[in-house]
């Protein structure tokens, strides 16, 4: 491996390092943050996060400051440390993940710069029967359209991001349109009845739409008594942070994610 890698040159250069967090920046611009386990042995699951939209722009440091309750934040202090590798791209400033084809096809460049990389040696071996994507708001909407290109993308490439074996929306919705192409992929959507920022109807008609197609769907609809405040940034958004209980500690969704596995092909 480390004869192929000296054969190509990185498409992502590493800037600095903290708190188990690789920072890197591809030759295009684009930014990410990549944690990985003390021990790496793998291959390992990997989540690939998406950030909600308070945290774009150039610094990286907001996807932990404008996420509190979420992945990085929590495994930045230690609270969660999974056997698993978390991929977090950075969002440009008045940008969406995948609401357009452009954006996706950055999104996906981003990403993909990852495997690349991993396919060459250079970064931790990935099981890619176990990649799964999640992310809040803006990133929960991004991480259904995402999951939803790649189940169309398909295998077939080592140095590419596979379909996704789960995907975890939170509080984001999305369009019913894609719903088809996540029929066989299990997906566990979480949202607060009295969302003020996304209404709780746009995933409502999302899970509709799944179990129609008999598709491996679970929605969890939290009260608003069980709808932690918003941070102070958004807290103009009432019952928007479901993300919270979504990603705590002992969430069942992380022993429910860890146990998908995608066969190549599915």
């Amino acid at each position: 491996m480390a004869a192929l890698a000296a054969l190509y040159p990185a498409k992502l250069q590493k800037v600095a390092a903290f708190d188990r967090f690789g920072h890197y920046r591809l030759e295009t611009g684009e930014q990410l943050l990549v944690w990985t386990p003390i021990y790496p042995a793998g291959p390992l699951p990997l989540i690939i996060y998406l950030h909600g939209a308070s945290s774009r722009g150039e610094d990286v440091q907001e996807i932990f400051e404008k996420g509190p309750g979420c992945p990085p934040a929590l495994l930045r202090a230690g609270d969660i440390a999974p056997r698993a590798i978390v991929v977090a791209p950075l969002l440009a400033a008045k940008r969406e993940w995948c609401k357009t084809s452009r954006e996706a096809a950055t999104t996906l460049r981003i990403i993909d710069a990852y495997f690349a990389e991993e396919a060459r040696g250079a970064m931790a071996a990935v099981d890619r029967s176990r990649v799964y994507v999640t992310g809040p708001s803006c990133g929960g909407l991004g991480a259904y359209t995402l999951a939803a290109r790649l189940a169309r993308r398909g295998d077939g490439f080592s140095d590419r991001c596979p379909p996704a074996a789960a995907v975890v929306p939170v509080c984001g919705g999305g369009n019913v349109v894609f719903a088809p192409l996540l029929a066989k992929t299990p997906c566990w959507f979480w949202h607060s009845e009295s969302d003020s920022a996304v209404p709780c109807s746009d995933t409502e008609a999302l899970v509709a739409a799944l179990e129609k197609l008999d598709a491996p769907v679970r929605f969890t609809k939290l009260t608003d008594e069980e709808t932690p405040e918003s941070p102070p940034y958004v807290a103009y958004m009432e019952h928007h942070n479901a993300w919270t209980p979504a990603y705590k500690v002992d969430s069942p969704m992380w022993a429910w994610l860890f146990a998908q596995s995608r066969e190549e092909g599915a």
